[in-house]
C-alpha cells in the first residue's frame, strides 16, 4: 500500500515569505528513507496560525467533494502551532474537525520526546481521524518534527489500514512478528517477570540516564549540573 501523504506547514512568517520552510522538507526525507513502507507526499501547504486557514488545508486533504477530485490523503501532517504562544492554535483547529482523536499518538511522541527535551510537556499537539485520513500534530522545529514523526511511524500503517477497514487481527504487529513480541523488551531481550523480587533490580531502565551513567538526582542540588539545558532542546513546540 501506498500512503497518501499531505504536509501542512503553520507559520505566520513561513505563510508571508519571511522564513524559509525546513521542517517540510525534513518530513519528506524521513518519509523517503522508509524501507518497509511507501509514502507519496502529494500534498504540500504552509500557511498561517489561523483556525479557519488551517482547517481549510486538512480538509482540502482530507475530503473528496466530487468525482474527479484526486483521492484524498491517507496521513496529514501539520508542523507548528502546537505550543502556548497565543498563535498556537493547530490543536484547537485540528479537534473541531476530526471525527475521532487517537491519544496514543500524542502520548506517545510526549512520552519519548521528554527523554530528551523537557519542554515536551508543554506540547498540546493531537491526533485524529477525518473521515479516511489520519491526522497528526508535530511540533514546529524541523528535528522535532522528524523525531515525532519517526516515534509514530512503526503504527501509521497498521492505523491507516484499520481506518479503511482491514479486517485483520490487531494484536499482531503490522511488520509480520509474532503478537507475543509485544512482550518482549525493545531489544529483544526476554521478557522480565516483574512479580519476582529478584528481579526488582532489573526493571525499568528509565531511572538511568541516556548515555548509560547513573541517574541524575534531581531533588539534590548537586546533581543539577548533570541535567541538560532546557533552553537548549531540539524542539520547538
Amino acid at each position: 500500500m501506498v500512503i497518501r501523504t499531505g504536509i501542512i506547514i503553520i507559520s505566520d512568517k513561513g505563510s508571508r515569505g519571511e522564513r524559509i520552510d525546513r521542517s517540510g522538507p525534513a518530513l519528506k526525507e524521513s518519509l523517503q528513507g522508509q524501507q518497509n513502507q511507501t509514502y507519496d507526499v502529494v500534498g504540500y501547504q504552509i500557511v498561517p496560525d489561523e483556525k479557519e486557514a488551517i482547517q481549510k488545508a486538512i480538509i482540502q486533504f482530507s475530503d473528496v467533494s466530487s468525482p474527479g477530485d484526486d483521492p484524498a490523503c491517507d496521513l496529514i501532517l501539520t508542523s507548528g502551532g502546537t505550543g502556548l504562544s497565543p498563535r498556537d492554535v493547530t490543536p484547537e483547529a485540528t479537534q473541531e474537525i476530526v471525527d475521532r482523536l487517537v491519544p496514543g499518538f500524542a502520548e506517545a511522541m510526549r512520552m519519548q520526546s521528554l527523554a530528551t527535551n523537557p519542554h515536551a510537556m508543554i506540547s498540546r499537539a493531537i491526533c485524529g481521524t477525518r473521515r479516511e485520513s489520519l491526522i497528526l500534530n508535530l511540533p514546529g522545529s524541523p528535528n522535532g518534527a522528524r523525531e515525532c514523526l519517526e516515534i509514530a511511524l512503526p503504527a501509521i500503517p497498521h492505523a491507516i489500514a484499520k481506518l479503511k477497514g482491514d479486517p485483520s487481527d490487531c494484536g499482531k504487529p503490522s511488520g509480520g512478528g509474532k503478537s507475543s513480541d509485544y512482550g518482549k523488551p525493545i531489544g529483544g531481550g526476554k521478557p522480565i517477570d516483574c512479580g519476582n523480587p529478584d528481579n526488582r533490580e532489573k526493571q525499568s531502565d528509565y531511572g538511568k540516564t541516556s548515555g548509560g551513567g547513573k541517574p541524575s538526582d534531581c531533588g539534590n542540588p548537586d546533581d543539577c549540573g548533570n541535567q541538560k539545558d532546557c533552553g537548549g532542546g531540539k524542539h520547538a513546540f
